[in-house]
């Protein structure tokens, strides 16, 4: 087994397998979901939405932790 094959068994995916998954999925009722592995930028660009020019992340994920006050994973 290769080094990439037995990380893949612990984790998941890689970003690079990524490429088959849509980025933004719309809804008919207007509402989307984003994936999170998308640069914050493009998300303020899908979005229409402003992002402070001296933020401290660089994906959409990071982006909602922002807006919900949270800093880091739990437990850090």
């Amino acid at each position: 087994m290769a080094p990439k094959e037995a990380l893949q068994a612990i984790a998941g995916k890689f970003l690079e397998d990524a490429a088959d998954e849509p980025k933004v999925a719309v809804f008919a009722n207007g509402s989307c979901l984003v994936a999170g592995w998308i640069p914050a930028d493009e998300l303020a660009e899908l979005r229409e939405i402003e992002l402070a020019s001296d933020r401290d992340f660089e994906m959409a994920a990071s982006v909602l932790d922002s807006w919900a006050g949270r800093r880091g994973c739990r437990g850090r």
